[in-house]
């Protein structure tokens, strides 16, 4: 194709539109419209305006508006789009000039045409300010076309000389009406523009009607100028779409038979509409049983939720599975819960059924949802996930927390076991699931498993979408600069896009809420700030921060002092500030107070001041904020405090109970109040709460009588106004004095208060953490939550970052190391997943040990999320701060006005019986933790321990002294006290709290002792010096997977706190796993040591004449057994047997033999018996050994010797041995029986162990045969060590060297008992020498030790290789000597 035929294609398509164009212009120009009215229009009555066409459009419809500044006459459409005719009814008229004439209706100009389309109606014009007529017209369809415009002027002549002129501010425009939600109140308050003179006491008369005003909707009717409406109450239908959701608004009165009315045009902005199945959007049935389908949880939000939310529900089914079945078909319902009978579906076939739901006044406005159902033939639950907050439309606010709800349908009193799943975790068990999105990614997956005891189960899945809110657009001001509370200024945001519109813009000056609107209609007046700040939010409160630059200057030349002067100020031109209320100026009549009272010291002053305050009763959301501020503001600049100036901010918060109050009543805002836009007005509420209870704690309270019958009404939830002036009455009955003044400021402060704790009842059932700095006040909550973080990089970053989660109670760290621990690839990114979860425990705990219900986990990976247990890192740590809750209600960081309060009372009155809270000295709520000490000397020293565990840490909190104080803790060793005079750890004296930190870093459970003493360079003159402290635990703890499931559990070890002083703001711990970790701190109560500090070293008479008896006995006793028991215990029996030998043994050599006879040392070893031995020889040699039965020789445990000189027996030789039966006990344990030949050194031993009974005798003989200097080892090594260790046990050890017989052996010849005795004795006296050089002289140190252990084992082990050491050398030489010398 040639590109040179282009050009003529464009101009022939270019010329086609123009000529479109030109016959649809013509065709709007040819209708040529006009508008008749009379040039002069009667104020308040009825006159009538007509509208001409001398054609009606054929092709297009067009539309008509015709108004005046403040009336919207009329508002149609004709033409043949139009389906259903508007009124006025446009009629065929041959007279145009006729019909004006009919109507009384003179015009100057004649009208151009005659034929032509009439339409008449009446009109009531209200305002005399209306001085132009304007009537438009415009093709919709086509807004390309220019408009067609006709205006004419016309005169509102009021009957008489002056009417009261009434006005709605900011929506008497019908081109611009007023934008309202559907489900917030509505506020009306109208302005005279002109009094006429006239006091206005009258009936005012409300209605909402149709735009035209056609159609009344409803009617009120009030005492005063001013109409509240409560949320929902606009919900009207219209008869046109052209006029839906739009309404005027009349308000009319009567004075002195002088009428008034105004009007006030209303967009009304509706809610959507959601369609729910319950049960999810997959499910599974029971095909044995009726099918239920529900839908009654869809709702339309422009209605209440006890509204009928919809006429009809359209319900079908389809399926792939079982396509011929004829139940599941199109328009199978249209009830809102319907069933399906049993059996009608087959087994493991799906169905899809689809609910859709149309907005009854407008089906354009639908929703529909899909739901999967499996049929099958176990038993199965149907749960549904139901939204509670921050979830309508499966759209969430990253800024808020979301609540989910498990609902069962069929579970009829079944006991249910609960676990939702948030990221592939099982965080919580609980029916109700709160939890912040936070980071997360765009859509979030919520899945729930609910079980049964029978078996049976249930489960569903919700997929949450994240609401990124407004984006895009811009704000601005105008004017720039102005000065303080004195110039209008009027913000503007634009071109914002969002998909949940409208969008509403909230305007603060600070943390002070100004005013909010949906356009530019705000006016504000500001104090003196370079910024205003702009919250954009959608209609769901998602909200987006914006700023604007702003100048403004500070008023000057202020008389706040004297309060004449002021009050001149303040009500003379051009600061009267009661005017600016008769002239609806309220942003600008608060700012003017507010900036008075930042400039305010006087109480005088602040009373003036406040008395402008007197006839204020245009209570709002906004005023809310600014009493709070106006409080706060006064609580700072009245310091110090006294009953005048607690009347002053009683008299403030009085004001913003009746705030609350008049909201509560006619508005739905408790919702609100705990959303983003009015988070600090919510915070500033809870400040002035604070300070409030402050001074009820401290302001003396009044006879018990009184006190008890307020008690019992607040406990009782009867207290009222009625009851606090009956308790006034009383308290003036009983005195009139100062006394009376504080009763009476105690009532009114704590009455106030506690109606202030009522209405921020709401605050309590949200968690406000996350938007709290350092001085804010703390409201936590207990409902389970869990919030969800995820974070992923694509590189090593080169320093460390945090993450903080949305609740607010976590701060996660990571460093480089810790992340190129888990790196595996460059080509994935690494991701991060932060869960927060905050769990309910099922049982009962006392506040001091706060258990593990703030919980953790922490995931890292490239692929996939694969955490099944615990993993320990080599070469990095995790930390983590965590935010530790309080089971308080409410808990205030001490901000300025506050820690002055406190400063104000002395201790004695804070303490009086009747307060109603908790008084500051308590560490506890179910038992008193904390401990009061009282020192009364320099010496005087207390010592406390308790038992720390591996890995955790001890914070002594030292709440207030009254003298410095030295301290010293330790581990393990109990503290000296020269180590406690050289610590350097001092305690100041201080009021404050001050912490003394120890940690355990062992990996075993030590012993943590903390002494304290007064500072020795310091006297005691002002009294006893007193302290108070606290002992608390910290913990961080991690939890066991690796375990098995019934035996996981929580750890600290390789999870450490940090040394951290102060944990309000959160616990800091470093682990060395990676895990679901938690932290925790409760008070323990301390151990007290008794010691005595003033124990002087004196001696101990008692103990040394013990020592000087003892040793006066012992000298005669040794005497005695050296005279008496000097014998040796084993007795040698000579036997001369050459005397018997013949002629022929007399040529051989005399051998001497010892006879070594051994009893055993079994019980009853020993014989009554003589004894007989028979020697094998040519003559069989016999001996009798006899004795005497009442003084035996044969006892346990000894050697009897038998020397013989003989020329027959030789070595080897057999024995036979026998006794002869008497005494009592003649039996006779044999041991061994050893010959010795002196000349031939030889010896023959014979090892019996038997028993020699009654007529029994034994025959010995033996192969054991040793020569001199043959080594002797007979048995094994084990039983000749027992035999020896026998042997010195027998001679030696306990009693035995005193009270039992002497046991020998060749090596360990006999010795008396009185040398035996002597040695013992002589080693004991060595071995106390020992002890006593060893530990020394007395000191005080050793007093302490004494009482805090026996003995160390160090000093055992020390002494016993000493004194075993000394005494064995000892033993030896004293056995030598014996041996020697006998």
């Amino acid at each position: 194709m040639s590109l040179s035929n282009y050009p003529k294609k464009i101009l022939l398509l270019l010329s086609l539109y123009l000529t479109l164009g030109s016959a649809q212009i013509s065709e709007l120009e040819m209708a040529k419209i006009k508008v008749y009215c009379n040039e002069d229009v009667p104020y308040g009555q009825p006159t009538p305006i007509v509208i001409t066409m001398e054609m009606l459009p054929v092709k297009n419809s067009i539309t008509l508006h015709l108004s005046t500044p403040s009336y919207l006459l009329a508002y149609l459409e004709v033409g043949s789009g139009v389906q259903r005719e508007m009124p006025p009814k446009f009629e065929k008229t041959p007279s145009i000039s006729g019909n004006l004439s009919t109507l009384g209706i003179k015009t100057k100009m004649k009208p151009e045409y005659e034929n032509g389309f009439l339409a008449n109606f009446m009109a009531i014009f209200w305002s005399i300010t209306d001085r132009l007529l304007t009537l438009i017209g415009r093709v919709p369809s086509l807004p390309w076309i220019y408009d067609v415009t006709e205006s004419i002027r016309i005169n509102v002549n009021p009957a008489e000389h002056c009417v009261p002129q009434l006005t709605l501010q900011k929506c008497s425009d019908p081109m611009k009406p007023k934008r309202v939600l559907i489900t917030r109140n509505l506020i009306m308050k109208p302005k005279f523009l002109d009094t006429c003179n006239l006091t206005i006491k009258t009936v005012f008369h409300w209605r909402f009607t149709d735009v035209i005003g056609l159609t009344q909707f409803s009617s009120y009717s009030t005492s005063n100028p001013r109409l509240t409406l409560k949320e929902y109450s606009l919900g009207f239908p219209t008869s046109y779409e052209m006029w839906r959701n739009l309404l005027v608004l009349t308000v009319e009165g009567q004075v002195d038979d002088y009428s008034f009315a105004a009007r006030c045009y209303l967009k009304v902005i509706m809610g959507g509409v959601e369609a729910v199945i319950t049960g999810g959007t997959t499910r599974s049935a029971q095909r044995n049983q009726v099918l239920w389908l529900n839908g009654s949880r869809s709702q339309d939000l422009s209605k209440k939720s006890t509204d009928t939310q919809f006429s009809s529900y359209h319900w079908s089914c389809y399926s792939f599975d079982d396509k011929d079945n004829p139940i599941c078909r199109q328009n199978i319902s249209k009830d809102a819960v319907f069933s399906i009978p049993e059996f009608s579906f087959r087994r493991e076939c799906r169905y899809v059924f689809t609910l859709k739901v149309s907005r009854d006044d407008d089906p354009k406005v639908t929703s529909q949802k899909y739901q999967s159902i499996t049929m099958t033939d176990s038993k199965v639950l149907d749960i549904t996930i139901e939204c509670v907050w921050n979830c309508q439309m499966d759209l969430v606010s990253p800024s808020s927390d979301v609540q989910l709800r498990a609902k069962c349908t069929n579970c009829f009193g079944k006991n249910l076991k609960y676990k939702w799943y948030v990221g592939r975790k099982k965080p919580l068990t609980s029916k109700l699931l709160a939890m912040y999105l936070g980071s997360a990614s765009n859509k979030t997956q919520i899945n729930l498993v609910v079980s049964a005891t029978d078996g049976s189960f249930g489960r569903d899945v919700r997929t949450l979408i994240r609401n990124p809110g407004p984006s895009q657009g811009k704000c601005f001001v105008s004017p720039t600069e102005g000065q303080e509370a004195l110039t209008p200024f009027i913000p503007c945001c634009q071109n914002f896009f969002t998909l949940n519109n409208p969008i509403e813009y909230w305007y603060y000056a600070g943390p002070v809420f100004l005013d909010s609107c949906f356009d530019c209609s705000c006016e504000v007046h500001l104090p003196i700030t370079k910024f205003i700040k702009v919250l954009v939010c959608d209609v769901v409160l998602v909200c987006r921060p914006s700023w604007i630059s702003v100048n403004v200057t500070a008023l000057d030349n202020i008389p706040v002092h004297p309060p004449m002067e002021l009050w001149k100020y303040i009500t003379n031109p051009p600061y009267n500030i009661l005017n600016l209320l008769e002239e609806g100026l309220f942003l600008r009549y608060f700012q003017t107070i507010q900036s008075m009272a930042d400039r305010v010291n006087e109480v005088d002053s602040a009373i003036v001041l406040l008395s402008s305050l007197k006839g204020y009763q245009s209570y709002s959301r906004g005023s809310l904020g600014k009493l709070a501020n106006l409080t706060l503001t006064l609580a700072k600049r009245l310091q110090p405090f006294n009953m005048k100036k607690q009347a002053v901010l009683t008299y403030v918060v009085r004001k913003i109970n009746n705030n609350f109050q008049e909201i509560f009543e006619n508005d739905n805002i408790m919702s609100i109040l705990a959303e983003k836009p009015l988070i600090k007005t919510t915070l500033a509420c809870l400040k002035v709460y604070d300070i409030m209870k402050k001074l009820s704690n401290i302001t003396p309270p009044p006879p018990s009588p009184i006190y008890r019958l307020y008690r019992t009404a607040r406990l009782a939830g009867k207290l009222d106004q009625k009851l606090i002036d009956h308790l006034a009455i009383e308290i003036k009955k009983l005195s009139n004095g100062p006394m009376a003044v504080e009763w009476l400021s105690w009532l009114n402060t704590t009455w106030e208060t506690d109606r202030l704790h009522g209405y921020l009842g709401y605050s309590r059932r949200r968690d406000f953490r996350a938007h709290l700095d350092d001085h804010d006040v703390v409201i936590q909550n207990f409902y389970p939550s869990i919030s969800l973080s995820v974070v992923c990089v694509v590189a090593v970053p080169h320093k460390t970052f945090h993450i903080d989660t949305a609740d607010g109670y976590q701060t996660v760290y990571f460093t480089p190391e810790f992340l190129e621990e888990f790196w595996e690839t460059d080509e994935i990114p690494l991701c991060i997943k932060v869960i927060s979860v905050k769990r309910r425990l099922k049982w009962w705990y006392p506040t001091e040990r706060m258990p593990s219900f703030v919980l953790l986990s922490v995931r890292i990976f490239q692929y996939n999320d694969s955490f099944t247990q615990e993993v320990h890192l080599r070469q990095s740590t995790i930390s983590f701060r965590q935010v530790l809750p309080e089971v308080i209600e409410f808990e205030a960081l001490v901000d300025e006005p506050l820690a002055k309060i406190g400063k104000q009372v002395p201790m004695s009155k804070r303490k009086e019986e009747g307060h109603l809270s908790h008084t500051v000295d308590q560490a506890g709520i179910y038992m008193n933790l904390m401990q009061k000490v009282t020192l009364k000397n320099l010496k005087d020293v207390r010592i406390y321990r308790t038992l720390l565990n591996k890995h955790t840490m001890l914070a002594v909190h030292f709440v207030s002294t009254t003298h410095p104080l030295q301290v010293m803790v330790t581990l393990e060793k109990q503290p000296l006290f020269s180590q406690l005079s050289k610590s350097s750890c001092f305690i100041p004296v201080s009021n404050n709290c001050k912490v003394v930190l120890l940690r355990n870093n062992c990996s075993k459970a030590m012993r943590a002792y903390v002494a304290v003493q007064i500072v020795h360079n310091v006297t005691i003159s002002a009294g006893e010096a007193n302290f108070a402290f606290a002992f608390q635990l910290r913990f961080c703890e991690y939890w066991r997977y690796s375990m098995p499931p019934d035996k996981q559990h929580w750890r600290h070890y390789h999870c450490i706190p940090s040394m951290d002083k102060d944990v309000k703001m959160g616990l800091f711990c470093s682990c060395k796993l990676l895990s679901t970790y938690t932290a925790y701190t409760h008070f323990i109560p301390p151990v007290l040591i008794p010691i005595n500090p003033f124990l002087e070293i004196k001696l101990n008479y008692i103990l040394i004449s013990a020592y000087i008896i003892l040793l006066a006995l012992l000298i005669p006793w040794l005497i005695w057994l050296i005279n008496n028991r000097n014998q040796l215990p084993n007795r040698a029996v000579f036997h001369r047997l050459v005397d018997l030998d013949d002629k022929a043994m007399k040529t051989r050599k005399v051998h001497d033999l010892w006879v070594l006879i051994k009893t055993g040392g079994f019980i009853n070893s020993e014989t009554t018996a003589s004894i007989r031995i028979t020697f094998q020889s040519r003559y069989g040699h016999r001996i009798n050994m006899t004795q005497d039965p009442e003084h035996i020789r044969f006892k346990r445990n000894t050697t009897n010797t038998l020397w013989l000189k003989t020329r027959d027996i030789r070595i080897p030789t057999k024995l036979f041995i026998s006794h002869n039966n008497n005494g009592r006990f003649p039996s006779w344990f044999l041991r061994r029986i050893e010959i010795d030949d002196i000349q031939t050194g030889e010896s023959q031993v014979f090892i019996a162990r038997r028993w020699i009974t009654r007529n029994h005798g034994i025959v010995l003989q033996s192969e054991l045969i040793f020569k001199r200097g043959d080594s002797r080892f007979i048995g094994t090594r084990r039983r000749r060590f027992a035999l020896i260790f026998e042997m010195l046990w027998n001679n030696w050890s306990l009693w035995h060297p005193i009270t039992a017989g002497w046991r020998d052996t060749n090596h360990y010849p006999n010795i008396s008992r009185a040398k035996r005795a002597c040695i013992f004795i002589s080693k004991i006296l060595v071995t106390f020498t020992i002890c006593i050089c060893y530990f020394g002289l007395t000191t005080e140190e050793s007093l302490q030790l004494i009482r805090n252990q026996i003995i160390a084992l160090e000093d055992v082990i020390k002494l016993s290789l000493i004194c075993g050491i000394t005494e064995t050398i000892l033993q030896s030489l004293m056995e030598q000597i014996i041996r020697r010398f006998g």
